[in-house]
């Protein structure tokens, strides 16, 4: 007998068995649905996470090209201007790679532009130039044109050699010429060949008298206007292409070329003998270089040259000139007829009262007045500027070194030409060096004499042999002004071989000073104002930096006076900068002169080591110096000073030398010492018996 109830058990455990795994299987399709879901949400996040990327990637370059066409456009594109290509690095040589010769100058070329370039050679170009760099060239629609006042170096048939901004250059074409070479000649250009030669063969020779910037003075044909393109060439040895400014004046040592009543060219065919100095003599006081009237009396008979002849002036009869008894520009000389002839200035004074001048007197008519000028020989005017700079008392040893830095520091200024446009190499004051201020002595001479024609020279060339009055027992470098330093010039401690101060026996050896008052401070402002002016002060601006006048755009006042501060030493302790601080701005002073004059009133007293009491003109005694700051209620009312040495401190110091001479030392020794890696050289062939005259 069947048992349901067991059957019916059996039959709802398989039910339920199938059931419990029909839910399991669903359980495990909806994970399995779940984890395809996750998938896809994961594959879904990623695409999106790439499409992001690949848009911020797609904005960014987006971004950076419309940056980068900003800059393009924002990027000058150079100005156009029309040049004669003249030569490449691959047609003159001595040019580097990339670098063209145009008629106005130097531009360099890059890449595919140097054969761009190449291929315009002597024709005129529309060039597109940005900082120098050509970078676009096409030829111009008038491809003619003329190197004015050319010199020509050789001339073969249908081929030219010249001298182009120091330069070789050959030129060729079909053209004809009435001379070889060694002329200055107008070459026309056309279509990149040489259509025309100009020789311009008419010139005129003369002492010159005086060079400015758009005309020359030549003696015998006046003042001459200069031609569009004038250029100077010398040579005597290998030709080369000057500046007007190395014209020397007081020389007949040139070819001028002419044409149309102007200065096309000047061939300067022979070296300056250096043997004569012309002077410009300042007023009394040496405040001006002009003067309102002027009397000459000469010890011997004189000739008195004007444009209207000749005529003898007795001994002793005095010569008086005013502007009005001058033509513009006119000259007059008096010239004593015998050489040891003499002739006093009775307008002016000097220490020695009336001064008395070798050598020949020449007055020149300008719109200001008129100018005065002694021309003489190089070594008698040495007998007279080395009195005025030195004690004649002073060691023979010490006046030699002297004689010989003086000799160098001539030589330098009547090579430089600073007074070219006055029709003189150097002016008698403290400006060049100080001329016939006090008589002549024999020591003095002799020790002219005895080194005459003897220069100090470094590396072949002549120095610039500054000196002054007296160390703090350090020299300072050629930097102080401003410049770069010198290799001669280097600090020195003036110091014998125990590290003794060779001047601290010296008055000026230590010195101090004081200035207090509203006046004093408010002169201190506004000489530091002038210096900004001038170039050699600095005021800050809102972003605290100091800037030229320029660059502050607007008239500098500092207002009141606040405060005066130190700023940095150069090597040997020279102070170099100085701060001005004021209620409403400061300004940063910069060099020792500047320094100097922007803290000293006329009229202040130092007070020197020995007690001896000096009035202070336009500088204080020199830049080596600490500043002391002094103050009343708060506010500040003066500064004290306390320096040594007087002068600028650069080179010689004239008291160092003396007291080097009684140690034993020789000239040459001395100079040697003061003035790094010199030697001393026979210049030329000077006459020792005019220095002695």
């Amino acid at each position: 007998m069947t048992d349901l109830r067991q059957d019916s058990i059996a039959g709802a455990g398989v039910i339920k068995y199938e059931g419990l795994r029909a839910g399991k299987d669903k359980v495990l399709a909806y994970r399995q649905d779940w984890h395809h879901y996750r998938q896809r949400q994961w594959y879904i996040r990623q695409l999106l996470l790439l499409a992001i990327l690949l848009l911020l990637i797609i904005l960014v370059k987006l971004f950076l090209g419309r940056t980068e066409r900003k800059e393009e456009e924002e990027e000058p594109s150079g100005t156009v201007q029309e040049l004669v290509i003249i030569g490449t690095s691959g047609s003159v040589e001595g040019l580097d790679d990339g670098q063209v010769l145009t008629d106005q100058g130097l531009y360099e070329a890059e890449g595919d532009m140097i054969e761009t370039v190449e291929n315009l050679l002597m024709h005129k170009a529309e060039v597109t130039v940005r900082d120098g760099v050509i970078c676009g060239a096409e030829a111009a629609k008038d491809d003619s044109a003329v190197l004015e006042n050319i010199y020509i170096l050789e001339a073969q048939e249908e081929q030219l050699l010249i001298l182009y901004d120091n330069y070789h250059v050959t030129l060729t074409g079909v053209f004809a010429m009435e001379y070889d070479y060694d002329h200055v000649a107008d070459i026309c250009l056309d279509h990149g060949t040489v259509a025309e030669v100009h020789i311009k063969s008419e010139e005129i020779a003369g002492d010159i008298l005086a060079v400015h910037e758009d005309s020359i003075e030549i003696e015998g044909y006046g003042v001459l206007p200069l031609a569009s393109g004038f250029r100077i060439y010398e040579n005597y040895e290998t030709p080369v292409e000057l500046t007007a400014a190395q014209l020397m004046v007081g020389y007949d040592i040139a070819q001028f070329v002419v044409a149309d009543g102007e200065i096309c060219a000047g061939i300067i065919t022979a070296p300056a003998d250096m043997q004569t100095v012309r002077v410009l003599l300042m007023d009394s006081g040496f405040d001006g270089m002009y003067h309102e009237s002027i009397r000459l009396v000469c010890t011997t008979d004189a000739r008195l040259v004007t444009s209207q002849g000749e005529t003898v002036i007795s001994a002793g009869e005095a010569v008086d000139i005013t502007p009005d008894d001058m033509e513009m520009n006119g000259r007059i000389r008096l010239i004593p007829v015998q050489e040891d002839g003499e002739i006093g200035v009775e307008t002016i004074t000097r220490a020695q009262g009336v001064p008395y001048y070798r050598g020949f007197m020449e007055i020149n008519r300008r719109e200001e007045g008129l100018l005065l000028i002694n021309e003489i020989g190089l070594e008698a005017y040495l007998c007279s500027v080395v009195p005025s700079e030195m004690p004649a008392s002073y060691e023979e040893e010490a006046l030699k070194a002297q004689a010989v830095c003086a000799r160098s520091y001539a030589y330098q200024q009547i090579r430089l030409g600073s007074y070219r446009e006055y029709g003189a190499h150097v002016v008698d004051s403290v400006s060049s060096q100080v001329y016939n201020n006090t008589q002549r002595y024999d020591s003095s001479s002799r020790a002219v004499y005895e080194t005459a024609g003897m220069v100090a020279v470094k590396d072949g060339e002549v120095i610039t042999a500054y000196y002054f009055s007296t160390s703090c027992g350090q020299t300072a470098g050629g930097g102080v002004w401003g410049g770069e330093e010198i290799a001669y010039l280097q600090p020195k401690a003036v110091q014998d071989e125990e590290g003794n101060d060779y001047e601290e026996e010296e008055p000026w050896y230590r010195w101090s000073v004081q200035a207090r008052g509203s006046d004093y401070l408010d002169g201190v402002a506004e000489r530091a104002q002038d210096q900004v002016r001038l170039g050699k002060g600095y005021v800050r601006n809102k972003e605290g930096v100091y800037v030229s006048q320029e660059a502050y755009g607007k008239e500098v006042s500092i207002g009141e006076v606040t405060d005066i501060r130190e700023g940095e030493r150069l090597e040997g302790g020279v102070l170099h900068e100085l701060y001005v601080d004021g209620s409403e701005g400061s300004i940063q002073i910069v060099t020792e002169n500047a320094i100097r004059t922007v803290l000293c009133t006329p009229g202040l007293e130092a007070t020197r080591q020995d007690g001896s009491v000096a009035t202070l003109g336009s500088l204080l005694p020199s830049g080596f110096f600490t500043l002391q700051t002094v103050w009343e209620e708060g506010k500040l009312s003066g500064v004290d000073m306390s320096g040594g040495g007087y002068g600028h401190g650069v080179g010689m110091s004239q008291n160092g030398a003396n007291r080097m001479a009684e140690a034993g030392k020789n000239y040459e020794e001395i100079l040697k010492f003061f003035y790094s890696g010199i030697e001393l050289e026979q210049l030329n062939s000077a006459e020792k018996d005019e220095a002695d005259q």
